[in-house]
């Protein structure tokens, strides 16, 4: 798509390109299937991790086994709550750096930052191509949220799929659910520890 405009040289137009347009939202993400969101996921891009600096509001798509029928839709209503525990996920990284850190947000029964995390850019455990990792086998973590393991690509201006794997006993990654992340919906910051 293109914009026209006047270039003060009679009735000589160019064509600009148009502002950037976000195509998806979190509310069309949700609407997908787990065999969607794995198409959109191996044709979306890795970033930078300054991209997701901040704390972007976050949301549950879907889960293996209820991405269909009734149990999809309830899910679905359900995470799209605002009364929904899980909020999204804060970020750090300090500049220059290669890994960063973060934690997700819950309001449960207030705002805190649960299960800390550190990032880093990874080639896919799925595909080898590149995406950003979320690795929760940090010391502070129990060890049953050790085995948590996500990895992220952007599929729009400031819209971002995740993975939500589990690390089995033999090394393979296991998906457990699909969530995003937007960072044009910043929620109420959180404590971020340090590493």
């Amino acid at each position: 798509m293109s914009m026209q405009a006047d270039v003060g040289l009679g009735r000589r137009r160019i064509s600009t390109p148009a502002p950037a347009r976000r195509h998806r939202s979190l509310d069309a993400l949700a609407s997908m299937e787990c065999e969607s969101l794995e198409s959109l996921f191996a044709s979306a891009e890795a970033f930078p991790m300054v991209a997701l600096l901040g704390h972007p509001r976050g949301r549950v798509l879907a889960m293996p086994g209820f991405d269909r029928g009734v149990a999809s839709h309830a899910l679905r209503l359900l995470h799209a709550r605002s009364w929904w525990p899980w909020e999204g996920k804060s970020f750090a990284v300090r500049p220059g750096e290669t890994e960063g850190g973060g934690t997700n947000r819950v309001l449960w029964p207030r705002r805190t930052g649960v299960f800390p995390f550190r990032t880093y850019q990874v080639a896919s455990v799925v595909d080898g191509e590149p995406c950003f990792a979320i690795d929760y086998d940090v010391p502070e973590n129990p060890p049953r949220v050790r085995r948590i393991y996500d990895e992220v690509r952007r599929v729009d201006t400031d819209l971002f799929l995740g993975r939500g794997m589990r690390r089995r006993q033999n090394g393979e990654r296991a998906l457990v659910l699909w969530f995003a992340l937007d960072t044009s919906m910043q929620d109420v910051p959180v404590t971020i520890p340090t590493r």
